[in-house]
């Protein structure tokens, strides 16, 4: 009769510290890590459970070696069935706190466990019958994050040798945990700041001490691929056509960043590299304090606008649509009512229908609240006031 081979009881805790550390740059989720010390401990299920049981709140994300349905719904039992009822963390949670970790078996008996209908309507249907707890975070008994990493009853109940490894692994994953929460907090800042900078009729930039863009919002990505003066070089840095503008850039950028606060603004021309071209855009630069602006290594804000050839250019017409949430359509209704004050001009200069402008004018005013052609010109012109300037 031939031996079977048995698996080591305990991994090696190298490996698995390598694996754990190596995936944190590749994943934002904690589940990767998850699914490492699970693979490690011959789990088929792990999760990170967060419990605030003075607020009564509960949910859980789970990653494991069932069907992606099956996980959806265990997360989705678990927050709206469950919560509050995982006997393996109200009972364990005195030694899950004193240790930073503690097994299931020890705080529920087999017989207890069994009789409970979260374990035959929430465990057993997932084989699950033994299960330990890693504190990853917590502020006192109420609140806590704990990775639970659950083993089927045919794979036995959690050895002293495993528990020793966990023990070592233990400060290894509060640390992990620790640097995945620090990478999700900047990406959501970025995600929020990319969003409040695309609801900007502006360009936005951020840039490094050496002038290279960090982040753009999408007015300046349009900007800078239409090639009017500036655009953005394979190495990130600002290129401009004029050796002027790229002398003055330089100039102001090392004044700038070398001065450790107040700072003042400044503004330069962009202009093509043509002699005697008139200036196509305005660059406004503001220094930023070091570790502010949301973007790490980001030391100047920068805003990059057309420069109007009229009296209302891009920018202005920007404003006007994003201040009073108005179509792009209403939006060049309402400018060039300001300049001909007259519907049928403004259709013909649109070559649209004279009803058609109506109708945009009509919106227009139930959109702000106004009912006069005048209050409505007297509101764009306050608007537009607001657009930055520049001088050669």
């Amino acid at each position: 009769m031939a031996m079977r081979t048995r698996r080591l009881e305990t991994p090696e805790l190298g490996p698995v510290l390598q694996k754990l550390y190596g995936g944190l740059g590749e994943h934002l989720s904690f589940r990767r890590s998850l699914e490492v010390v699970g693979d490690a401990l011959r789990c088929h299920i792990s999760a990170i459970h967060f419990e605030d049981y003075e607020a009564r709140q509960s949910r859980v994300e789970v990653v494991g070696k069932v069907g992606g349905v099956e996980l959806a719904s265990l997360e989705s039992d678990y927050a709206s069935q469950w919560q509050g009822q995982n006997l393996w963390l109200k009972r364990g949670i005195e030694q899950i706190l004193r240790n930073g970790y503690g097994d299931g078996d020890a705080v529920v008996s087999e017989s207890e466990l069994r009789a409970m209908p979260y374990y035959q309507h929430f465990l057993r249907p997932v084989d699950v019958r033994h299960g330990l707890g890693i504190c990853l975070w917590h502020q006192g008994p109420e609140r806590l994050a704990v990775a639970t990493f659950n083993r089927a009853p045919t794979e036995g109940p959690f050895s002293k040798a495993t528990m020793g490894f966990v023990a070592e692994l233990h400060p290894h994953l509060v640390n992990a945990f620790a640097i995945h929460k620090h990478a999700s907090r900047l990406e959501e800042s970025n995600q929020s700041l990319r969003a409040a900078m695309d609801r900007v009729p502006i360009g936005m930039m951020m840039l490094d001490a050496d002038g290279c863009v960090l982040f753009t919002n999408d007015e300046a990505e349009q900007l800078m691929a239409a090639h009017e003066g500036i655009a953005r070089g394979c190495n990130g840095r600002l290129l401009f056509d004029s050796a002027v503008s790229r002398h003055q850039f330089q100039e102001r950028l090392g004044r700038l960043t070398s001065m450790t606060f107040d700072a003042p603004s400044t503004s330069l021309l962009v202009r093509r590299s043509v002699a005697g071209a008139p200036p196509v855009q305005i660059l406004h630069l503001c220094a930023l304090p070091p570790r502010m602006g949301g973007v790490p290594g980001a030391r100047l804000v920068a805003f990059l606008c057309p420069v109007a050839r009229s009296d209302f250019g891009p920018l202005e017409i920007r404003m006007i649509q994003m201040v009073l949430d108005l179509t792009p359509a209403e939006a060049h209704v309402v400018v060039e009512l300001r300049r001909t004050c007259n519907l049928e001009a403004v259709a013909t200069a649109l070559d649209v229908a004279a009803s058609t402008v109506r109708t945009h004018l009509k919106h227009v005013f139930e959109k702000t609240g106004i009912h006069k052609q005048a209050e409505l010109l007297a509101s764009v012109a306050r608007i537009v006031a607001l657009a930055p300037r520049a001088s050669p």
